[in-house]
């Protein structure tokens, strides 16, 4: 693996959050903002999959009608 070294502004309260959790941690800021940055980006490739799926459906007609779902809520309430 290869490191680059980026720059970043953090606000004030921001950065006393991550010394505190990297003392509590006993970690580095650098490892808690690479792990922060891995999980964010593991989440938004997952939701753009999610939602690019969910259009795959709409396109394909895979959908049930709002009425349908309306009626199925208001038959369990």
């Amino acid at each position: 693996m290869t490191w680059k070294t980026v720059s970043v502004r953090i606000d004030e309260n921001k950065l006393k959050r991550l010394d505190k959790l990297a003392r509590i941690t006993r970690r580095s800021r650098a490892w808690l903002i690479n792990e922060a940055v891995d999980r964010y980006l593991s989440y938004e490739e997952w939701f753009i999959k999610a939602v690019e799926a969910g259009l795959e459906d709409v396109k394909a007609g895979r959908v049930i009608p709002h009425e349908a779902i309306k009626k199925m809520w208001q038959a369990k309430l």
